[in-house]
């Protein structure tokens, strides 16, 4: 189909192209030309069928003998013609995620599995995704309905992770545990599967305070300063602090009362932010949006994105667990005492808490925070 392309003002002939990623067939049109010159051709990319200009439709249906008027009711109801996307090939075409070419799970069983997660069990929402997310995997990698599925079909899923580090292993096997034997109750299909055991490994030591201050020099913007100072000087975790909203912070005390974890596994209880996080605070304040309740308005993965740019830039390893890492090293060289240390960072029970309140109540907390005195650019 020759047409007059749009894009370089030559004549051209309109075709379709095709190119597969993640598991899936895209298909656009493009203009190719041909120098007669270099003997060569070259494509002129279009956008999918959707975007392409009336003059390029109108030449495509009639070639393929359809009308003006259907055209135009195709476009009203935004039908999807010439746009395909299908599952194409299983684990073996995209080794990343393991599935299969069998049918998409129903979304009946995957809504009572996820309502299931968080009512029955009381699960984080972070934990209930990884669970659905799992499930999905699992049963496009069998292709079978759940009633038909053996233990065969679970070994040969986990067989595919054993290359995997031991942490991802133990995910895949905790969320097919939930799945058979508390949601579906046939505990027989998973009993037998054991969790591996975390083998002890050499922490990467702790960045110095002078690798702090450069670090937090090459940082791009204030945002991602005041975040890195009020994760180093606090102890909070990554997603404690980006969650955390103008009423959990007493701004005349410093005081950070995070919000409670839905999950089991995490606690928290209270901390504070030093002066050198306050000052950068009340600067990021000025600058953000006053009306809303959300201190940040960035994501997690942007902010590990940034600290892994800058320490790529830097050649100085740090993350969120290793501010809070540090925070713990420094308070315990401070002289402050362990279990405050764990109060500060969530890891105190809710009964000890509960008995001895005396001792970790804010007022007692503040008096032990300032009297350390901590500094982490300064």
């Amino acid at each position: 189909m020759q047409v007059h392309c749009i894009k370089c003002n030559k004549h051209g002939s309109l075709s379709i192209n095709q190119y597969k990623a993640h598991g899936r067939i895209y298909k656009y049109y493009g203009i190719q030309h041909y120098d007669p010159t270099t003997k060569k051709r070259r494509w002129c990319y279009l956008r999918k069928y959707e975007s392409l200009p009336d003059q390029y439709k109108r030449v495509i249906h009639k070639k393929q003998g359809l009308s003006t008027k259907s055209t135009q009711t195709q476009k009203k109801r935004k039908s999807r013609v010439f746009v395909e996307k299908a599952w194409c090939g299983g684990w073996d075409s995209n080794p990343r995620t393991p599935m299969g070419q069998g049918p998409k799970p129903t979304h009946d069983l995957l809504h009572n599995f996820k309502a299931f997660c968080m009512i029955d069990l009381g699960l984080a929402d972070l934990t209930v995704l990884g669970h659905e997310q799992t499930l999905m995997r699992f049963l496009r990698f069998t292709g079978k309905p759940v009633n038909k599925t053996t233990i065969q079909d679970i070994r040969s899923y986990l067989m595919h992770y054993r290359t995997k580090s031991v942490r991802t292993y133990r995910n895949q096997l905790c969320s097919l545990k939930v799945f058979f034997r508390d949601f579906l109750k046939r505990g027989d299909l998973v009993e037998s599967f054991k969790f591996p055991s975390i083998p002890l490994t050499v922490q990467t030591p702790v960045p110095t305070k002078q690798e702090l201050q450069t670090f937090h020099d090459a940082l791009p913007s204030l945002t991602e300063k005041t975040v890195f100072l009020l994760l180093a000087s606090s102890g909070l975790r990554i997603s404690e602090g980006l969650g955390l909203q103008t009423g959990n912070i007493n701004f005349t005390t410093r005081l950070i009362i995070p919000n409670s974890h839905r999950g089991g596994t995490k606690k928290s209880w209270l901390t504070f932010y030093n002066t050198e996080c306050e000052d950068t605070l009340h600067e990021y304040m000025e600058s953000c949006d006053k009306s809303s309740y959300h201190l940040f308005h960035v994501t997690n993965r942007r902010i590990q994105e940034t600290f892994k740019q800058t320490s790529d830039m830097t050649n100085i390893h740090v993350t969120a667990q290793s501010l809070r890492r540090w925070f713990c090293s420094e308070m315990l060289r401070l002289g402050v005492q362990e279990i405050y240390i764990d109060a500060f960072c969530g890891r105190t029970p809710k009964s000890v808490l509960a008995r001895h309140y005396t001792d970790y109540s804010p007022k007692r907390l503040k008096k032990i925070y300032d009297k350390a005195d901590l500094k982490v650019i300064s």
